[in-house]
């Protein structure tokens, strides 16, 4: 049994469809989906997501209304890894799409087999030929809507790349599923693999905005830092006309390996899981 855990918010019914069938395409055995709606989502459009779950998933595990805070997708998220079991679980959120050279099965033997008790990788962002944010397209791949990748969330927002893809049942996540602690320090100790992030969609302006109001007064450093990432992801969509810069982004698709990908994550790997650990004085 290797289900997926996800938590899901108020996405485009196109993504959350193209979500499941991606990973039940992977493999997994089950999929477990947790839905949290703030006050800003109307119920119609909460509806629409339940449904699609309902078709292509089962019933939603999970189901709540309220603010959001920095903590609720992870209270969300182990709600759900409890009711999953124990073992294997595989972990993304709905616009995250891993990509695994080899099955689901031989990535987990391979880690299994090296004593290892997580598969890790880094966000590669997938941004539209022209850098404008573009809307799903039930008709189109997400592939074709989105055809560039890069570091957009290293390189322009400084955020933390990092991400656990799967992971052991005992393990505690952090927020954001982007690493374990305690597991270990310094790099990992296999290459990340990438996680295809399809953030950066129609309405994600409006996004932002509405997060940096609700933690405009928070003194919570995760959510002081996603303040911050809000902004720099606002001005640079107000010098640039609304869009994304799409310079350094090169073609990409979800079925293989970005283009020199060792070299390029080697690069941000270095950063997030040396350097500035290093620099952080040996803390996350």
């Amino acid at each position: 049994m290797l289900p997926l855990i996800a938590v899901v918010g108020n996405v485009e019914p196109a993504l959350l469809r193209a979500f499941v069938r991606h990973y039940l395409s992977l493999g997994v055995s089950d999929v477990l989906l947790g839905f949290h709606f703030t006050d800003r989502v109307p119920a119609d459009a909460a509806a629409q997501l339940l449904e699609v779950s309902r078709e292509e998933a089962g019933e939603p595990r999970h189901v709540s209304r309220g603010p959001w805070g920095e903590q609720s997708n992870g209270e969300i998220r182990d709600r759900l890894r409890a009711e999953a079991g124990p073992g294997w679980h595989v972990i993304a959120d709905s616009d995250e799409f891993h990509h695994y050279p080899v099955s689901l099965t031989e990535t987990i033997a391979e880690a299994e087999a090296a004593g290892r008790a997580t598969v890790e990788g880094l966000l590669y962002d997938r941004v539209s030929r022209t850098g404008e944010l573009l809307a799903p397209d039930a008709g189109r791949s997400l592939d074709d809507t989105y055809p560039l990748g890069g570091f957009v969330t290293h390189d322009l927002v400084s955020g933390d790349s990092r991400k656990v893809l799967i992971a052991r049942s005992e393990l505690v996540l952090s927020s954001g599923n982007h690493w374990v602690p305690g597991l270990r320090s310094g790099a990992p100790e296999a290459p990340p693999l990438p996680v295809h992030h399809f953030k950066w969609r129609a309405g994600c302006q409006q996004y932002l905005a509405a997060r940096m109001a609700d933690f405009a007064a928070s003194t919570r450093p995760a959510e002081v830092s996603m303040r911050e990432e809000c902004g720099r992801v606002l001005a640079h969509l107000r010098t640039h006309g609304g869009r994304l810069a799409v310079d350094g982004l090169a073609p990409a698709t979800t079925a293989v390996l970005p283009p020199g990908w060792d070299e390029q994550a080697a690069r941000v790997s270095d950063y997030w899981w040396r350097s500035r650990w290093l620099a952080k004085g040996g803390t996350r």
